[in-house]
């Protein structure tokens, strides 16, 4: 028979291939496993079978729960990253919706196609007038007309350009009004100046008189002042050359800010006026203004800043184009209620006479002027407008 060692791995091998050592045939049969010996041996396995089992139970249930659990905590990571994709596509959706926001405000802010030829051509302040082709050809009635037709530009808008009675002029014709109240309240220590050359200089130069009479009448110091390129000789006949003159803007402009006793006022409101916005004189005292802090400055013109004249001037080192740019950026750094540097450049259209005649621009200076200079007056002395 077989030895009892080789009965044993016998018997191993068929309770891990089978059910358990009773399915094994043949082994309770053999003679040699009879007495009590076997009966010994044979419970010794059945309870490491057991024990076995119960281990083998055990490691499945163990095996159970981590497979489990990690299917859990991938079931977890998979959501994790669903979720981080949710959050990115919705990111992505507000910021396409951005973009498509964008692109559309873009779409509408930008010139059209004639606007854009347009702002390539020439300055709208020396441009022939289409409605004054015929004006060498008009009867007197029909001149009349057509003059009443070209100065209706000023108000109805010339294109598609802002116009005088626009909200946006309004507001801001408003707001520099306001700011001239203050100098107004305490004209001992503030000065407005007003400079030009040529129509503007006499206009600046009526202005500044007309409205210290005002203050005057009121008590108040008077403190309105005028620059003109060339001098006082120029109210009365052109000064050729004085407006491409940069250093006699500045000269001028010193002069004009020292006050009664001999030092300079606190505060200055500096108001350039120039048609086309091409005259060197006032770019100088504009860019003189606008780098101490003790000036407020308003450049008054009648073309969009983007046809200001382009050219550097020799002996100046910059262009009036520059100088509105920068003026343009100090006006837009600054919130509503601190602002002190303002644009105010309303498209009036071509004159009818074509060239610096200043029909339309000299009415629209002098409006623009007395509009505000009247609102100010109006808050200080509590005056009826």
């Amino acid at each position: 028979g077989l030895a009892y060692e080789e009965l044993l791995r016998l018997h191993l091998r068929s309770y891990f291939s089978c059910t358990s050592y009773r399915d094994s045939p043949g082994l309770l049969q053999t003679s040699h496993m009879r007495g009590s010996g076997h009966i010994n041996s044979e419970a010794l396995l059945e309870r490491q079978a057991e024990t076995y089992e119960a281990k083998l139970t055990a490691l499945g249930e163990l095996l159970e729960s981590e497979k489990r659990l990690a299917l859990e905590n991938q079931a977890a990571r998979y959501q994790r990253k669903v979720a981080e994709l949710e959050d990115v596509i919705n990111d992505s959706s507000q910021k396409v919706a951005e973009l498509s926001a964008e692109k559309e405000r873009l779409e509408r802010a930008m010139p059209s196609q004639e606007l854009l030829a347009d702002l390539r051509a020439k300055p709208i302040t020396e441009r022939a007038n289409e409605l004054a082709d015929d004006i060498d050809r008009c009867t007197d009635e029909s001149f009349l007309r057509l003059m009443r037709s070209v100065d209706g530009q000023m108000f109805a808008g010339y294109r598609q350009y802002i116009g005088l009675t626009d909200l946006k002029i309004q507001h801001l014709v408003e707001h520099i009004a306001s700011v001239v109240a203050e100098y107004l309240s305490a004209p001992t220590e503030s000065c407005i100046i007003l400079g030009g050359a040529g129509t503007s200089g006499r206009l600046a130069m009526f202005c500044a008189r007309a409205f210290n009479k005002l203050v005057e009448s009121h008590g108040k110091t008077p403190c309105f002042k005028y620059c003109i390129a060339g001098g006082d000789p120029a109210l009365f006949h052109a000064v050729e050359g004085a407006e491409d003159d940069p250093a006699a803007g500045v000269a001028d402009l010193k002069r004009a800010e020292v006050g009664p006793s001999g030092s300079i006022y606190k505060r200055v409101m500096y108001i350039g006026i120039t048609c086309g916005l091409s005259a060197t004189y006032v770019g100088a005292q504009l860019q003189y203004a606008m780098n101490h802090r003790s000036y407020a400055t308003v450049l008054v013109g009648f073309n969009p800043p983007q046809l200001a004249k382009g050219v550097v001037v020799s002996g100046w080192g910059t262009s009036f184009q520059a100088v509105v740019q920068e003026l343009q950026h100090k006006a837009n750094a600054t919130t509503h209620q601190f602002q002190r540097h303002f644009v105010l450049t309303p498209v009036v259209g071509p004159e009818a006479v074509q060239g610096s005649s200043r029909l339309k621009g000299g009415s629209a200076t002098k409006m623009l002027l007395e509009s505000i200079f009247g609102m100010a007056a109006s808050q200080t002395f509590k005056l009826p407008l």
